[in-house]
């Protein structure tokens, strides 16, 4: 008998379903209206039902005649897995609804743009750093030069994104600046200018130290003691013994005949 009156009160009523309202992702700070519906069977549309409310092994709400738990001002650690039940008043029967999980985004923070280095020559590397300092994650980043898009960086945990490019004209000079966001803002940052000069001409470019000159000029035409010497001796050499000519014809011995 008693099997039989606890198995015709299920009848009475369905398992309740949680929902959140207006939606079960939301920003911080936004309110949000958890709600466990059921419906009655039309013979018992008098009973009272009492309900509760419990999130990850907690209960917010303890078998009240109040379908709703109302959160005024979501933050962060709302965020989790809810769920409700719903018995009749006197009852020991209860029905357990589905999880809901709720989600609570903080909004990112305006980000931070740095560059390094902020002067530079073509042919040089420069490094974009973009960071917020609070958001709820995935965030995802982009780069601008002078309102274009460069490129695009999703960070899935949160933290810094970073771009790191060659400069390979004077056309990548202006004005940098980044954007972050997740799914419920977007912020972007102050620009950043970078300055980029062209290649210096051959003609400007700095001399060497006096010592280096020196050192190079030493090295183009170097002394040689020894063979200064021996050119000399060589030169003496034919001054004080010139060679007489065979041809007796000719030849500095040469003697006249006549007299």
């Amino acid at each position: 008998m008693l099997l039989w009156m606890v198995a015709l009160l299920f009848e009475w009523f369905l398992p309740p379903v949680l929902t959140a309202l207006p939606s079960h992702e939301l920003c911080k700070g936004s309110p949000v209206t958890l709600r466990c519906q059921t419906k009655l069977h039309s013979q018992k549309s008098a009973w009272r039902l009492l309900f509760s409310f419990h999130k990850e092994g907690r209960t917010l709400q303890n078998r009240s005649r109040h379908p709703e738990l109302h959160i005024p001002a979501a933050k962060e650690g709302d965020a989790g897995l809810y769920w409700c039940k719903a018995s009749p008043k006197g009852g020991q029967v209860q029905k357990r609804s589905p999880q809901l999980e709720l989600r609570v985004w903080a909004p990112v923070s305006r980000p931070l743009l740095t560059l390094r280095p902020t002067s530079l020559v073509v042919g040089e590397e420069v490094e974009l750093l973009c960071e917020v300092q609070r958001g709820s994650p995935p965030i995802l980043y982009s780069f601008h030069l002078n309102g274009d898009i460069l490129r695009n960086h999703v960070a899935p945990h949160g933290g810094p994104a970073s771009c790191l490019f060659r400069v390979m004209s004077e056309q990548h000079a202006g004005n940098y600046s980044c954007e972050a966001g997740n799914r419920v803002s977007r912020e972007t940052s102050e620009p950043v200018t970078l300055s980029v000069d062209g290649p210096l001409p051959a003609q400007n470019l700095p001399s060497a130290p006096v010592e280096e000159q020196h050192q190079l000029y030493v090295n183009a035409r170097p002394a040689q003691p020894a063979q200064q010497e021996k050119d000399i001796s060589v030169i003496y050499a034919e001054v004080k013994h010139p060679q007489l000519s065979k041809d007796p014809d000719k030849g500095l011995n040469r003697r006249s005949t006549t007299r």
